[in-house]
């Protein structure tokens, strides 16, 4: 392994043309040399970012209607995105569409039919992890009688369900 010494750094940001460049394809060696202060030395490393405060609200607007999508505007256009989150201007977007989806809301009959094909509550836990933390954070697994819980002892390895 190459120590990262100043001269190792530069040399290999010297490869490079970009800071975004520079990170995503070494990014140890960015990780050093901006933790030791050398980074700001590398000055033919051009900066993709505007001046804080320099951007309208027009002129995002504009740039952000390039996009469908907040994630594509937000990966691609960063200082614009940080810019018009830190404005508010981004509730105006209406045309970027937001990729989170609708929180799944489960009704405890289903969950409750799920842990009906298991006997053990370790093969609930194993085979359907989420709902069986759905059904304890729900409180539900107390209703779940037939489902068998082993205890071992601190130490004690079990070898059955």
């Amino acid at each position: 392994m190459t120590k990262r010494t100043k001269e190792h750094c530069e040399k290999v940001a010297r490869t490079c043309t970009t800071m975004k460049e520079f990170w995503s394809k070494c990014r140890s060696v960015a990780t050093k040399a901006h933790k030791e202060g050398w980074i700001d030395s590398y000055t033919w490393l051009a900066r993709e970012r505007a001046k804080r405060n320099s951007l309208t609200k027009a002129e995002c607007r504009a740039i952000a209607k390039k996009y469908t999508t907040l994630r594509d505007f937000r990966t691609k256009e960063v200082s614009v995105y940080v810019t018009s989150a830190r404005n508010g201007w981004l509730r105006s977007f209406t045309w970027l569409a937001r990729e989170i989806s609708p929180k799944h809301v489960r009704a405890k009959e289903d969950i409750l039919k799920i842990a009906g094909k298991f006997r053990t509550l370790k093969d609930f836990r194993e085979k359907c992890p989420n709902e069986c933390r759905y059904a304890w954070a729900h409180g539900w697994l107390d209703e779940c009688a037939w489902l068998k819980r082993k205890r071992i002892a601190p130490g004690q390895v079990s070898m059955k369900d």
